[in-house]
Parts: structure tokens; C-alpha cells; sequence
């Protein structure tokens, strides 16, 4: 074996100890630090997110007495049919408050979509023009709340002042 001086042996040491420390920092603290600042980023992220998840849960929150009011309003708690004889009841009662007279109503097929039952009905009323609007203004508004999904109008030559409309309403009801 060769034999090395003190001084050698200390320069050996110390080179070693260089290389030691400079493989140590390499593969071990660079790595680690960079796992530590991927780690930190990802966890402001994640709080980030949950901020912002946060408060969208708040806006529902406000929304929810809105919403259930409207799922009190729109529920449909009967069937297709007694809600259908319902809806034409409510549009007889309420055409019978004005000097309007229905000629035809009709109710139309319901039409069932994924998550809430569309009904309409056909009407046919004969009328004032005034006495029509008024009559379409108070079913479209509470507490019918119809939409009028198409209009015709016809002006009857027996009458000067009198007009014949046809009108789909529907309405829509979640199951």
C-alpha cells in the first residue's frame, strides 16, 4: 500500500469531505427544496381554490330561500291530468273576470323533459283588444305566471271593435 504524507492525507480528507458535501447538496438538498417550494405552491393553490369554492357556496346559500320559493311555486304536486284541469280552470276563472269569451280551450299534450313537465294549453278567445291584454297580462303575472308561447290575431268583420285570438300558454311544473 502507498503510504501517503499528513498533508496529503488532509487534502484527501478535505476533498473528500468537498465532495461529500457538494453530492450532498446535489442530490439531496436541491431536490428536497424543490418538493418543499412544489409542495408550498400546490398548498396556496389548494387554499386558493378552497377560497373561492368557499365563497361560491356562501352565493348559494343566499340564493337558496329564492330558490325554494320558486320550487314551492313550480312543484307539481298532483297529477299530469289534475294539474292540466287545474290549468284550465285557472284560465276559465280568470278569462270570466273580464268581457272576453272563450271559444275554444284546448289542452295540449304534455311534453315531459328530463327534469320538469312542460303543459300547455290552446285558447281561443274573442274580445276587445283591450279586454285580451288585459286578460294576457294578468295570467302571465302572479299568480299564474303563463308564458305566451305564440299569438294570432284575427279581427272579426261581425264587430268593428271585436278581435278573435288564439293563444298557446304554458307553464312549466318540476316533478
Amino acid at each position: 500500500m502507498v503510504q501517503l504524507s499528513n498533508r496529503e492525507k488532509n487534502i484527501f480528507i478535505v476533498c473528500a469531505l468537498l465532495i461529500a458535501t457538494y453530492s450532498g447538496y446535489i442530490f439531496v438538498y436541491q431536490p428536497l427544496k424543490e418538493a418543499g417550494v412544489t409542495f408550498e405552491d400546490q398548498l396556496e393553490a389548494a387554499q386558493r381554490q378552497l377560497e373561492k369554492s368557499s365563497r361560491i357556496v356562501n352565493k348559494g346559500k343566499m340564493y337558496q330561500s329564492r330558490y325554494n320559493s320558486y320550487m314551492a311555486k313550480f312543484k307539481q304536486t298532483a297529477s299530469n291530468d289534475e294539474v292540466m284541469s287545474a290549468t284550465l280552470s285557472k284560465i276559465e276563472q280568470e278569462a270570466g273576470k273580464f268581457d272576453i269569451r272563450i271559444s275554444e280551450l284546448k289542452p295540449q299534450k304534455v311534453k315531459k323533459e328530463s327534469f320538469y313537465n312542460n303543459f300547455s294549453v290552446s285558447v281561443t278567445l274573442e274580445g276587445t283588444m283591450t279586454e285580451i291584454v288585459k286578460l294576457l297580462y294578468a295570467l302571465q303575472n302572479e299568480p299564474y305566471s303563463f308564458k305566451v308561447d305564440e299569438a294570432r290575431f284575427d279581427q272579426h268583420y261581425q264587430k268593428v271593435d271585436s278581435v278573435q285570438c288564439q293563444f298557446i300558454l304554458s307553464k312549466i311544473y318540476f316533478p
